[in-house]
């Protein structure tokens, strides 16, 4: 069953917009899309200062092996070096209904 990762968090104090979503592109081409069931990962800005990622897994499976990896893996330490630690946040939720307009 897919899964949806929601986070929540924050760039590190002093990084600049433009530093923050170029560190996350490199973390897009460098990590994520070379996870085992990665579908789709979405950014977003709040108007706060807060960002959310939204990431699409096709199995739970998929979505624990990518979080239990990202601490360690050098690809991931671009991005890990632009967050605020304190503000991560994220949440799993198993897909169980998508409505597309036809």
């Amino acid at each position: 069953m897919a899964v949806t990762e929601i986070v929540r968090l924050r760039p590190a104090e002093g990084v600049d917009e433009e530093t923050f979503l170029a560190a996350s592109e490199v973390f897009e081409q460098d990590y994520v899309r070379h996870r085992q069931g990665f579908i789709r990962r979405t950014l977003l800005r709040g108007d706060d200062g807060d960002w959310a990622v939204i990431v699409d897994w096709a199995t739970i499976t998929d979505a624990e092996a990518s979080m239990a990896a990202f601490p360690t893996d050098a690809a991931s330490a671009p991005f890990k070096a632009v967050l605020d630690p304190a503000t991560f946040e994220m949440k799993r939720y198993v897909v169980e209904r998508i409505f597309e307009p036809s």
